[in-house]
Order: C-alpha cells, then sequence, then structure tokens
C-alpha cells in the first residue's frame, strides 16, 4: 500500500485511468462488433437482391443494375475503414491499461495482472485469424463477391450492346445487299 498521502493520491488516479481505460476498450468493441453486424446484414440483402435480380432477370435501368455492386463495393471498403479505426481504438485503450497496470498496479496486484497477462497469451497464440483479422477477411470476401457481380453485369451489357449492333448492322448489311443484287432495270425507275 502507499506510504504517503500523494502515494495514495496517485494511486487512486492511476486506478480511475485504469477502469476508464477498460471501460472505454469495452465500450469500443461494443460498438464495433454493433457495426460489424449492421454492414453485414446490409451487404447480406444487397447481394440477395442482386442475385434475385441477375436470377429472375428482372428489369431494371441498367444504371441501377450497375450501381447496386459498385454501392456494395463502396460499403465494403467504408466498413473495413470503420473496423480498422475502431480496433486502432480498441488497441489504444488496452495498451493504455497495460501500461497503467505496469507502472502503478504490478506490485498491488501481486501477480494478478489480466491485461499484462492477456498480451503475454495473445502473442504466444498470435494468428492471423483474429477478431480483426477474421472481419477483414470477411469484408474482402464479400467486396470480391460485388466485384464479380460487376463485371458480370459489364459483360451481359456489353453482350446485349454487341447483339443489338450486330442485328441493326446485319438488317442494314441485307438491305444494302438485296439492292445491289436487283439490276437498275428490276429496281425501276422513280416517279
Amino acid at each position: 500500500m502507499p506510504n504517503n498521502k500523494i502515494d495514495h493520491i496517485e494511486m487512486n488516479k492511476a486506478i480511475a485511468k485504469y477502469q476508464l481505460a477498460n471501460e472505454r476498450n469495452i465500450l469500443e468493441s461494443e460498438a464495433q462488433w454493433g457495426r460489424s453486424n449492421s454492414f453485414l446484414v446490409f451487404n447480406s440483402i444487397l447481394i440477395a437482391a442482386i442475385t434475385f435480380s441477375h436470377q429472375n432477370n428482372v428489369n431494371l435501368p441498367w444504371f441501377f443494375v450497375i450501381l447496386l455492386p459498385l454501392g456494395g463495393f463502396a460499403s465494403c471498403w467504408l466498413w473495413y475503414r470503420m473496423n480498422s479505426r475502431s480496433f486502432k481504438w480498441i488497441h489504444y485503450w488496452i495498451d493504455s491499461a497495460r501500461e497503467i497496470e505496469y507502472v502503478y498496479l504490478k506490485d498491488q496486484t501481486e501477480k494478478l495482472n489480466p491485461v499484462l497477462e492477456g498480451k503475454k497469451i495473445y502473442e504466444k497464440n498470435k494468428s492471423f485469424l483474429n477478431s480483426e483479422g477474421s472481419t477483414n477477411f470477411l469484408i474482402g470476401i464479400i467486396a470480391v463477391i460485388y466485384i464479380l457481380f460487376f463485371f458480370s453485369t459489364a459483360c451481359s451489357f456489353s453482350k446485349t450492346i454487341n447483339n443489338v449492333n450486330h442485328h441493326k448492322q446485319t438488317h442494314w448489311q441485307r438491305n444494302y445487299q438485296n439492292y445491289n443484287d436487283k439490276s437498275v432495270l428490276d429496281r425501276g425507275f422513280p416517279n
């Protein structure tokens, strides 16, 4: 325990900061998972709508069909940016709690240092598919789905435009060929 009043005040400040850092970490973690759940639901609905329109040949305006995958990709980018920023704050609050625990509370807790011990466990079992990595991996998969939808739609439009142009060109060529096959006498004179 602290020996004098200054040590006691410093210890109380450290405990308050430690509690604040842990509370902020918990709040940021909850907010991050809430945002991720919201983005996941939004993207699931959007992918279902795009899939439905592709499978059932729903006649939507071309700009709408192009904008759906682009909007989905933009939401993935926004989700990734928000996710990265949120995890930076989570790491900041965890590191702040570790620092306070190491400097002020190491001797007071008698080998019970949950944040410091948590870091050792994290480093020992570190893998790509931690919560941050797995969330970013999921965002990447959804973004690739939107890219595939976009290119599929672009290829469909390209084929449609080529078929229309080919039909127009073939019709024009057919009429021109028929016109050239007839002799001047067969065509008749203009009245």
